[in-house]
């Protein structure tokens, strides 16, 4: 009598896990949890983001957060940006971080340039120098994603010419243009202006910098799943 009462009970408690676990894998799960998943994963991004910036707080990695889902510029990015236009160079300070002037006129945690906007004063307001940060990142994106595509091209006509000569030249000139990467490319034309020459360009410390920075911070990431 007691074995089967036992058996009855384990039945009904493979049951109810086994519902449990078909609502969650299909989607079905109710709106709160799913919220609160939600907000476990934005709490880690932040804490992961904290840990590597100092300057970064609540309010301001909303802010940034905002602006970089607006234009779908990712946030971990947008920060390795701020920490070597800014952060740098104000020890992380914040409050100077917010009034900093560069010696060319760019302002802020961005280091926006004033004829973006039609006042200047405003660029001092975080949200709005967030904003115009993020919406300038998207440009360089996708104008670095443009020659990309440019550059694979050319790379794959290399490669055609080194399989018909067998002349490691044309294999080297392929691997240097698969070698271009995107955040590379879009740090560079932050930095130096969106229609700068990339062979006028030398201040290639910088890039590398945000580059490692911005591939450190999404391994972390990826470790952390």
């Amino acid at each position: 009598m007691d074995l089967k009462l036992t058996i009855k009970r384990f039945m009904k408690l493979w049951y109810s896990s086994s519902v449990f676990l078909f609502i969650v894998l299909s989607g079905a799960m109710p709106i709160e949890t799913k919220a609160i998943t939600s907000q476990v994963i934005v709490d880690r991004e932040y804490l992961i983001l904290k840990n590597n910036f100092k300057w970064l707080d609540e309010h301001n990695y909303n802010i940034i957060k905002n602006a970089c889902n607006k234009y779908k510029v990712d946030i971990k990015y947008a920060c390795s940006v701020i920490q070597y236009e800014s952060g740098d160079y104000c020890n992380n300070d914040w409050f100077k971080m917010s009034k900093v002037v560069s010696r060319a006129g760019a302002i802020g945690p961005f280091q926006i340039m004033p004829f973006h906007v039609k006042n200047k004063n405003t660029l001092y307001n975080f949200e709005v120098n967030a904003e115009k940060g993020a919406w300038y990142l998207s440009l360089c994106i996708e104008k670095a994603k443009k020659l990309k595509i440019k550059y694979n091209s050319i790379a794959n006509k290399y490669i055609n010419k080194y399989k018909k000569t067998g002349s490691k030249k044309y294999l080297n000139y392929a691997k240097y243009y698969y070698s271009f990467k995107i955040e590379k490319e879009a740090s560079r034309m932050y930095n130096a202006g969106l229609y700068n020459k990339r062979w006028k360009y030398k201040n290639w410390k910088y890039v590398n910098r945000i580059y490692n920075k911005y591939n450190s911070i999404t391994s972390s990431m990826i470790a952390m799943r």
